[in-house]
């Protein structure tokens, strides 16, 4: 997809909290060309801790070796933007987190693709039994 801004921005910001960016992630203030953040996760629940010889790979993990999928676009590939105002005016914002290759930004981008492929495993104790 290929957007192109009229004129960059200033950001005015008076108060942003984000408590965490994390897992490819990002928070930016101001404008962009291109972004594309990735994440590989494994998330393992385990009732009790336990050692491993054998750890857990993403090679384990069909999800992680399938090509990405290209999305369906939804605007106009070749979208122009005018600014009705020559700064973005922030007050305030409250972020709890910023996860798993994903973006907060207060400005503008022309590109962005993400990425996040995560496999959950369950390793309880009662769901081993069934």
């Amino acid at each position: 997809m290929q957007l192109t801004m009229s004129n960059p921005r200033e950001a005015k910001v008076q108060d942003i909290e984000v408590q965490d960016v994390i897992i490819g992630s990002g928070f930016i203030i101001g404008d962009l060309k291109q972004y594309r953040p990735q994440a590989q996760v494994l998330a393992v629940q385990q009732e009790k801790p336990t050692f491993r010889t054998d750890p857990y790979a993403f090679e384990d993990y069909k999800i992680f070796q399938l090509p990405a999928e290209p999305h369906e676009i939804l605007v106009d590939q070749n979208a122009h933007v005018d600014h009705h105002g020559s700064a973005i005016h922030v007050d305030s914002v409250h972020i709890k987190s910023v996860s798993t290759a994903s973006l907060f930004e207060v400005g503008g981008i022309e590109e962005i693709y993400s990425q996040s492929r995560i496999k959950h495993i369950r390793a309880l104790k009662n769901e081993q039994s069934r």
